[in-house]
């Protein structure tokens, strides 16, 4: 095939794929049958396993301040008020 076949070739290509793609939203019926499935199941995701945690250490803390308020705390040593 010469380089214009091929390029002539691949536009009929991409000109049916977008023809598809475009029926596929057109169709009503299609989005909702779509939108009735929960789109974790949609994503393929299992719910109903528990999370792979290999670290449960949070990166926040709670305390009390001079005021005996709660106050949430970052534990990141790299956030302070020294400017360097």
């Amino acid at each position: 095939m010469t380089i214009e076949e091929t390029l002539k070739a691949r536009s009929e290509e991409r000109k049916r794929k977008m023809k598809e793609f475009n029926y596929k939203f057109n169709n009503t019926a299609y989005i909702d049958e779509i939108e009735k499935e929960p789109a974790y199941k949609r994503m393929g995701l299992d719910v109903t396993s528990p999370p792979n945690t290999t670290n449960n250490q949070s990166r926040m803390s709670l305390g009390k301040d001079s005021n005996d308020d709660l106050q949430l705390r970052s534990n990141n040593s790299f956030l302070h008020d020294n400017v360097d």
